[in-house]
This record gives C-alpha cells, structure tokens and sequence, in this order.
C-alpha cells in the first residue's frame, strides 16, 4: 500500500482555524440541553414574578419613563422627565420598545415586565459560542462555563432577570464580541466598517456598554501592536474603528458633555451589592466560592501562558477593562471604612462611572476562566496529579447546585415590589386624556413624581429621584423651589415658581400635604381634578 501523504503544517493550521470558525454548526447534545434549562427556568421561575409585576426595578422605571414620554408624543431628544433638557439617557431603548408596544397594543408595564423572558434568554446561548470560539471549540468546557454563568448571583440579578436596557445591552455586547474576534481572524474589509457604525450605533443604546465594548477593542489592538502582526493591519483597523464609531456617536456626546455636570449622582453612583459578599461571589460565600475562584485561578495562568495568541490577548484586555472600571469604586469604599477622614480629601475627588457595569462583565470574564479552568483538569494525566483537580472539580459541581437550591431568596435583593395603585387610575386617565406629555406637573415628593408622573403618564415633573435624574440639573435649586412651592402663603410667589419652571399643574394626594395646604391650593388654583383623595391644580398663566 502506498505510504500516506504527510498533511504540511500549514494545511494542519489551516484546517484548524475551518473548524474554529464552523463552530456555530458544530453543536452536540450541550446546547440544547443549555437551552431546555434556561427555559426551564425561565418559565418556571422568571414568569410568575413577571406576570406580577415584581421585575420592575427602579432602572426599569426609568427607561419605562422614556418610553411613556414617547408614546404621549414627547420628542425623542427631549429629556422625558424634565423641561428644557436634551435626553441623558439614550433614547434608543425606549423608541424600539416605544414602537413595539404601539404596535402590538401591549400595556406598557406588563410588556416590560415580560421582557427578560423574550430578550434575556437570549444571552445564555450566544455565550456559550462566544466561549466555544475561546476554548478551543470544546463543547463541554463551554457549557459548564455558561452554566456557572446561569447560577452566579449577578448575572443573573442584572442581566437575566431584569428589564433594563443594561441587561439587554449586556445581550447585544456578546454577539458584538462575538463577530468582532471572528473579524480578526479575516483581513480588513467591509466587514470591520460594518462593524465599526454597529458600535458606534450601540451608544444611543447604552453608552456605559459602549465605552467598555470600546476600551476592549482598542487595549486589544494594543497587546497586538507588541506581537508578530502586522502594524499597518493594525493601525488600519484601529483608526477605522475609532473614526467612525466616534463619528456616529458624537450626536449624542456632543449633547451631553457641552453641559456641565450638576448632579454627579447619577453617574458615580455605586452599588450596594458590591458590597454584599453573596451577590459578588458566585458561591454566595468563602467556603462554597472557593471552587470557582480556584478554577478561574487555573483559567487565568492558562491566559498568561497563551499570551502570544490574539484571542487570549483579547480576555486579557477584558480582564484590565473589568478590572480598572472597578477599582476606583473599591477604592472609595475602602477609604470610607478605614479612613474616613480623608473623605472629602481623598475619596471624593476618585472618578467613577458606574462600576457595577464593569462588575458585571468582570462576572463574564469570570465564567470563561472557569471554563478554561475545567478544561484544564481534564487534560492533567496520571491519577496522583488529577486527583485533588477533580475532587475540586466534584465540589464545583455542588456549589453550582446549591446555589441553584437558595436562588429564590437570593434573588430577592433587587426585585422592587411595586404595583400601580388603583387608587391613581382616574387621575392618571384625567392626565391622559387633558394634558400633553410637554406640560409641567409638580408634585410634593420624589416618589409621585417618579412613579406616577413619570411612569404612568409619561409626562414632565419637577423634580425626582436625584439617582435617575438628569446629571446636568441643579437638584438643590430644584429641591428648594418645590419645598417652597408647598410652604408658602404668597401666591404670587407660587406664581413666579411655577412661570420660572413652566409648572402647568400641581398633583397631590391628601395626606401627602397638610390640610391648610390644600385649603390654599383651592383659594388661589383652579381645580380641575378632585376625587376626594388625590387632587390636581391648574396654574393659571403661567407662561406669560
């Protein structure tokens, strides 16, 4: 018989790479059982809560507010709680769901308390091929990384169970991760300037994603600059993803850093659960997290290994983004509790931009190290070696199933039980049928206006919650011209309040202001709502 022909190594590598990038149709038994248990879960936990209304968090309130605002005809650039104002937020969200709801005649709270169960399953597939691409197309080391991913405290508390535009952002960044580490596997084309105006788009959508999806891209291009890649390939990419994803975007920066920031809040603002070791942890606490991190541990001297490969390169500027999005956060923390002297020196004066979004794709990183990690123990040979790996590898096993055991009172931590009171439902219909979403309504408290102004009716207030308010406003001056809107005797005082905010309408509810009060409202207003309980009051000319 003639002597097999030797495959060259070049043809060797070549088919390597073919059945890496055929990873998407390579699927076994791992993906559909992935998928039957998201489902599983889905459906027999997420359902119940949402049918109830028990996924409203408060960032739901605030893109369901945008939303309302759309749907009342407000302009899609306008801040939607406040008058006078470009949007802070990105309204990008809230007019696709603005349009769907029109569409299909859903009720607004209900369709965004379904959506985690249409949007957010979505995650846990295009993860495990993001991961199948990282480790080697190995199906299983990909599907205990998703795995671990679907039973860790934050990923599933911000992305799977929650309605917000950051969990489905975090469901459009994977599939973008995805397709970018794909594109660097080809040459530059019309593939990498279709890329590039995707990102550029995806900061109407979710700007903090936006800038992380970035900075990843651009330190991994770096890491590049230092190994066997061409340079011109490089600095091609490179410009052409910074120009342009910059270009698009810039509509939007260019509206919100011209301002100059008065309310810090909203943008410095750090989570509790940062500090809450059971959410942090994927094992809730030390003992039973010990198996994650040590398999992490494993997947990260993995990473430092394979440095001189691009795609390991990649985790490695995912691990320094997560990483130092982080850290100033901890640090003003731990400055707080240990020193708390240098507060206003020290801790005051660190920059921070939403170090819970940097958390959560830490958690992401997090999962793929596992994964690695699993994958490695696997390759150890000889039963002195691999034995303790495994045992680790059984105690793994049991956390990851005692954490699906105690998930239903874990995740109770952010789930914010509101319901729309009955009680509003004639005021509310009065608003919607006699006011346009452009109109002023100030109220007593932060709350109403959040809630029932903002979220139910769509239109502007006064003043809200200092943490979903737009940071370019005065929160103080704000504050003081509603306090004194509802303390003084002088109407025409109350009267250049209202014409200096272009307050329309005061909405208050009987023990929400004293009965002198109202007595004072009805002597100097005109009533135009009153069921006995909750009142409304026209300002008369108030523009002119």
């Amino acid at each position: 018989m003639p002597a097999e022909t030797p495959v060259p190594p070049a043809m060797k590598e070549f088919l390597k790479q073919r059945r890496r990038l055929r990873f998407l149709t390579d699927f076994h038994w791992e993906l559909p059982v992935l998928l039957l248990f998201t489902l599983l879960f889905y459906v027999a936990y997420l359902t119940p809560r949402c049918a109830s209304l028990r996924l409203l968090t408060w960032d739901a309130f605030r893109d369901l507010i945008t939303a309302q605002h759309l749907l009342a005809g407000g302009a899609l650039l306008a801040d939607p709680a406040l008058h006078g104002f470009f949007c802070w937020y990105p309204p990008l969200h809230a007019f696709l769901c603005a349009k769907f709801i029109e569409l299909f005649h859903f009720d607004v709270f209900t369709f965004y308390a379904f959506t985690p169960v249409f949007i957010n399953w979505m995650l846990a597939p295009a993860f495990y091929c993001f991961c199948r691409l990282f480790l080697d197309n190995d199906n299983r080391a990909a599907f205990w990384a998703t795995l671990a991913l679907t039973v860790m405290p934050w990923p599933v508390t911000y992305v799977f169970a929650f309605p917000t535009v950051m969990a489905h952002a975090v469901c459009i960044a994977i599939p973008l991760f995805l397709w970018y580490v794909r594109l660097t596997a080809q040459a530059y084309g019309k593939g990498w300037i279709l890329f590039s105006c995707c990102c550029g788009l995806f900061a109407y959508y979710h700007p903090p994603t936006f800038l992380i999806v970035s900075g990843i891209i651009v330190l991994h291009h770096g890491f590049d600059l230092f190994h066997d890649i061409p340079k011109k390939t490089i600095g091609l990419r490179l410009f052409s993803f910074v120009s342009i994803s910059a270009l698009i975007s810039s509509p939007y920066w260019a509206l919100n850093l011209s301002q100059p920031i008065k309310n810090p809040t909203p943008l410095t603002y750090i989570s509790p659960a940062m500090l809450q070791l059971e959410v942090v942890l994927p094992g809730t606490s030390w003992l039973r997290s010990l198996p994650f991190l040590f398999l992490a541990a494993i997947g990260l001297w993995i990473l430092v290994q394979r440095r001189k490969e691009s795609r390991f390169r990649f985790l490695a500027a995912f691990v320094v983004i997560s990483l130092a999005g982080q850290m100033p956060a901890y640090a003003r923390i731990l400055i707080d509790a240990y020193f708390p002297m240098w507060h206003e020196r020290v801790a005051d004066r660190i920059p921070t931009l939403l170090p819970h979004e940097f958390q959560l794709y830490f958690q992401l990183l997090l999962c793929i190290l596992v994964g690695m990690g699993i994958r490695r123990i696997g390759e150890w040979k000889g039963r002195r070696r691999s034995l303790p790996y495994y045992c680790a590898f059984l105690y793994f096993l049991f956390c990851m199933g005692y954490s699906l055991y105690e998930f239903p009172a874990r995740s109770q931590v952010f789930l914010w039980p509101y319901r729309p009171a009955a009680e509003w439902d004639d005021a509310v219909h009065w608003i919607h049928s006699s006011t346009s979403a452009q109109e002023v309504i100030c109220t007593p408290d932060d709350q109403t206006a959040f809630f029932i102004v903002g979220a139910r009716t769509g239109r502007k207030c006064l003043l809200s919650y200092a943490s979903h308010v737009n940071p370019h406003v005065d929160v103080e001056l704000r504050k003081n011209a509603r306090e004194a809107i509802f303390t003084t005797s002088d109407s025409l005082e109350l009267q250049q309040f209202a014409k200096e905010y272009e307050i329309r309408y005061i909405l208050c509810k009987f023990n929400a202001v004293t009965p002198d009060r109202l007595v004072f409202f009805r002597q100097n207003l005109k009533t135009v709502f009153d069921d006995g309980t909750i009142f409304i009051f026209e300002l008369r000319n108030t523009n002119t």
